[in-house]
């Protein structure tokens, strides 16, 4: 996704969260007039966050792991025992270590909305900063 869409979404985000909020203190200050009693509010219109889509993130799932990281492999020990991960989550680039092959596979399952990984490498891990890397495995292109 290029740096522009990415903004844009961020900003839409940003937009809806602002209104949700709004609808919120207005339900709140409603409830307030009434003296705390509950109003009949209608349920809230059919988002299209809300639609259950669960075929097309399987369908995502199967293309990550099989076109988009051909090279993940097991760690070859003694010398790698570690993955470093490169990810952004919430609009934070973020590092996480670790270990477990099948975990690493379960994280490619995760849907893009939610978490975007940067890049994957095997280290040699020994503590937080000190590591070294032994093979870049994925990077976004």
């Amino acid at each position: 996704m290029d740096t522009m869409r990415e903004i844009q979404i961020i900003d839409l985000l940003c937009r809806r969260e602002a209104e949700l909020v709004k609808v919120a203190q207005t339900e709140e200050a409603v409830r307030s007039l009434l003296g705390g009693a509950a109003f009949p509010f209608p349920p809230p219109p059919d988002l299209p966050s809300r639609r259950k889509v669960a075929r097309a993130k399987k369908r995502l799932a199967l293309e990550l792991d099989v076109d988009t990281f051909p090279y993940l492999r097991k760690l070859e020990s003694p010398e790698e025992n570690a993955y470093r991960i490169l990810y952004r989550f919430n609009g934070e680039e973020k590092e996480s270590f670790q270990n477990d092959f099948e975990f690493l596979q379960d994280l490619l399952k995760f849907p893009a909305e939610a978490f975007e990984l940067r890049s994957i490498e095997t280290v040699f891990f020994r503590k937080n900063n000190d590591w070294q890397t032994r093979q870049m495995l994925w990077k976004t292109p």
